[in-house]
């Protein structure tokens, strides 16, 4: 539990990290001046849930993780093309 803690800790920063670079600030101009412009208040909500989520998910992926077992997941080796090899001929 302890090495989910840290690396939810850390998923979350990064993800704090991110949104308020690319969402939580914005640069707008006005005439020839540029102006920066925060994230509304219903943004930063999103934001913040957006963190929690991120944060609580990595928390508790070995939980989730057992509860999601039993669902039937694709096998995505059969969808990749086979490589036909000849054996014992060399290339051209």
């Amino acid at each position: 539990m302890r090495q989910n803690l840290y690396s939810a800790v850390f998923a979350a920063g990064i993800t704090l990290v991110l949104t308020c670079l690319m969402i939580g600030v914005k640069l707008t101009s006005e005439g020839t001046q540029l102006k920066v412009v925060s994230a509304t208040e219903a943004q930063w909500g999103w934001i913040f849930a957006g963190i929690a989520l991120v944060f609580l998910s990595q928390l508790f992926r070995d939980q989730i993780g057992a509860a999601t077992a039993s669902i039937p997941r694709p096998d995505l080796a059969a969808l990749m093309p086979q490589r036909e090899k000849a054996a014992g001929s060399s290339p051209g």
